[in-house]
């Protein structure tokens, strides 16, 4: 059981609040893992490692594979982008668990202000999976930091992060990050990659990223490809940060990385409907097994937890609702939100 934040109280979090959707599933469908079927897992097996531990992928349950929970940007990035209140973060992993949600990966960096001791402290209160990341994001906050141009020390720290704990705490990294800006690959954010790819050929574990054009995005997976990484171990995130044609999306998909739609709940430049359609686009087109759904929301304007909106219950409680009305039937829902990323996020443990 978990709890809530009250003053300085913490009272059992009310499983009463959870709210029961079957996404249009049939008699003996469901989304929930059967987790008393379920046998501890050692990380020499296949296995998701969590803030607390690893778990098999079998128990992930519906997962956002890139949020942001906490972490504390330089100062020039504004107040909305600072998100260090430890009881917000508790408050919104809690409103996700109430909708149906049981796993997150919290995708800020040690260079984007990564903030792992109040993130373990809520992963033993609420009942939901909690992810780290190691790694760097884009260059604007990787060449801010020691040793950017030295890809022997990034490979050290990241396998640190991986094998003893982040930023002082026991709590280990589960997924390694690399950032891209959109005119190319810089200097600092190529060391990054070349690191990334020398740490996931010693431990098997997934790759998730930053990108902000597909050309750099395909850039990103030759160039990790080289380093012996298969994009089918890469997520390549932010495809819809704006309008794209088709075929920008199907030339990742046809490299085997996992395409993730995280913008979903930010509409100025590309609605959620629209999104909705190309996620039907690319299903139609054979790559169902490649699509990952999150919500990269960095500010407390979007989050509940801050009085923000929409908050990360939104996948949930409507997006998943316009997946039905674009003709989704509920197993196929099922195997976006649950499934891939079971598959994606999955560490494959190498005898390097």
């Amino acid at each position: 059981m978990a709890a809530v934040a009250v003053g300085k109280v913490r009272v059992m979090w009310n499983p009463d609040t959870y709210r029961d959707t079957d996404y249009g599933l049939e008699d003996g469908e469901h989304f929930e893992p059967d987790l008393e079927e379920m046998e501890a897992v050692t990380t020499d097996q296949p296995h998701i490692m969590t803030l607390l531990g690893p778990i098999a992928p079998e128990e992930l349950g519906i997962c956002l594979p890139h949020v942001h929970l906490m972490h504390e940007l330089p100062e020039e990035y504004g107040f909305d982008a600072q998100l260090t209140d430890q009881d917000a973060a508790e408050a919104e992993v809690e409103a996700f668990v109430s909708m149906n949600g049981r796993s997150l990966v919290e995708c800020s960096t040690a260079d984007t202000g990564r903030m792992i001791a109040p993130l373990l402290e809520i992963a033993g209160w609420v009942p939901a999976h909690l992810i780290g990341v190691a790694g760097r994001s884009a260059d604007i906050f990787a060449s801010r930091m020691p040793n950017s141009l030295d890809r022997g020390a990034l490979a050290e720290e990241f396998l640190a992060d991986l094998s003893v704990g982040m930023d002082g705490t026991t709590a280990r990294a589960g997924v390694l990050k690399v950032g891209t800006s959109a005119d190319g690959i810089t200097e600092a954010e190529g060391t990054t990659v070349d690191a990334v790819a020398d740490v996931h050929r010693q431990t098997g574990v997934p790759v998730t990223s930053h990108t902000e054009s597909t050309r750099v995005a395909l850039e990103m997976l030759a160039r990790m490809e080289k380093w012996g990484v298969a994009p089918s171990r890469v997520i390549v995130g932010h495809v819809d940060l704006d309008e794209r044609p088709l075929e920008e999306h199907l030339e990742i998909a046809r490299t085997d990385a996992y395409l993730q739609f995280d913008q979903i709940g930010k509409s100025d430049v590309y609605t959620d409907q629209q999104r909705a359609e190309r996620v039907v686009e690319l299903i139609e087109a054979g790559y169902r097994d490649q699509i990952l759904l999150s919500l990269d929301y960095g500010q407390r304007s979007l989050m509940t937890g801050y009085d923000g909106s929409p908050g990360l219950s939104y996948l949930s409680e409507w997006f998943m609702v316009l997946l039905m009305e674009a003709g989704l039937d509920g197993m196929t829902i099922r195997n976006l939100v649950i499934d891939n990323p079971a598959r994606a996020l999955t560490i494959h443990p190498t005898n390097r």
